[in-house]
């Protein structure tokens, strides 16, 4: 029995708009892509009602990790895991607005002057700066503490349980 032949979503649009091209009968190029004619069909009213999305700002959620991680296993890995999937328009940080701030800072005052040839270079200053972001740069929103100040201050006014 011959094995079933699988179209990417590349070769699938290809197809399609050479049947929109309407240059050629369908049922040639079926023939040519060896293709059922109810199968291209079906192709076809795909295309035609997911058009609208390609000029539609709105992508959803797990559309946008698709395009950003391009992993169907690390999709499931989250859904798997019962992990949520949720992330902003590009140039929003309201999801993740901490972790937005430090990136920010951590390209503008360690990342960008820093000339990093390897990898291991990379991890390195990124390693150094954590350690200086965390223990020794004050924060205007921590009240001029390191997150590292902030956080155990917590602990000392915690009563002992033991």
């Amino acid at each position: 029995m011959e094995k079933r032949r699988h179209f990417t979503p590349e070769e699938k649009a290809k197809i399609v708009i050479e049947v929109l091209r309407e240059e050629r009968t369908l049922n040639e190029i079926t023939a040519e892509y060896e293709i059922h004619p109810n199968q291209l069909s079906r192709w076809k009213a795909e295309f035609i009602s997911n058009a609208s999305r390609v000029f539609s700002k709105e992508i959803d959620e797990v559309e946008k990790v698709k395009q950003s991680h391009e992993s169907d296993e690390y999709i499931n890995l989250l859904k798997n895991n019962g992990i949520k999937i949720s992330m902003d328009g590009k140039g929003r940080a309201l999801d993740n607005q901490r972790i937005e701030r430090f990136f920010r800072t951590y390209k503008w005052e360690k990342l960008y002057p820093e000339d990093c040839e390897t990898g291991h270079q990379l991890r390195r200053i990124t390693r150094e700066y954590v350690e200086y972001y965390n223990n020794q740069r004050p924060h205007q929103s921590l009240d001029y503490k390191t997150p590292a100040e902030y956080y155990f201050e917590g602990y000392n006014r915690l009563p002992a349980v033991v």
